[in-house]
């Protein structure tokens, strides 16, 4: 009985420990910085919207979409990823106006992760009457126009993978009842001999 109680303490503390070590390795990916930044306000067209994550892209899974305020995509270029770094070219002739950028990429335990916020162009040599618009010449493709539609409207300001805690919650939760049953039956094996 006694050999049951100290297995069933080891297990638990190792459970207990992976459970908290582990956390940092599985955590989702997360958005570190952005250029332009959020909220910001710039004087002139920014060239690209550079964002930098917390983990490495997929670029295949990788999706950056700039949208004026009328919700079209103001280019159907896809982003360029570099290692953790998401950079979209922007067109020189945006019109001044409030922009949002959405992004949707993957963190390395598959979620996908989504966001958005948004930043105002006041350009002094441009009207501020009309809204931006597509690049000349460029007709933004139905995917293209879809992929903001999805983006802008459900997307919160901030990462999503609030999840992240009540899965672990419910792992350890499992694993401790797992090993309590295990305690359980090696007690009455002990007891029935």
């Amino acid at each position: 009985m006694r050999i049951a109680r100290i297995v069933a303490a080891a297990v638990a503390a190792s459970v207990a420990a992976a459970a908290v070590g582990a956390t940092p390795a599985w955590a989702h990916n997360s958005l570190t910085s952005a250029s332009p930044k959020p909220d910001a306000t710039v004087t002139s067209v920014p060239s690209t919207v550079k964002l930098t994550f917390l983990q490495s892209l997929n670029p295949e899974f990788t999706t950056i979409v700039v949208s004026d305020a009328a919700k079209h995509p103001v280019t159907s270029e896809k982003p360029a990823v570099d290692s953790n770094v998401g950079t979209l070219a922007l067109p020189p002739d945006m019109a001044d106006g409030v922009y949002t950028v959405a992004y949707r990429v993957v963190s390395k335990d598959g979620h996908p992760v989504q966001g958005s916020y948004s930043f105002t162009l006041r350009n002094a040599t441009t009207p501020t009457s009309a809204p931006a618009a597509p690049s000349s010449g460029a007709t933004p493709s139905p995917s293209a126009s879809a992929s903001a539609a999805t983006f802008v409207a459900p997307v919160a300001a901030a990462d999503s993978g609030s999840g992240t805690a009540g899965w672990w919650v419910a792992l350890v939760a499992v694993l401790v009842l797992l090993v309590g049953g295990m305690a359980v039956w090696v007690v009455r094996r002990k007891r029935a001999r």
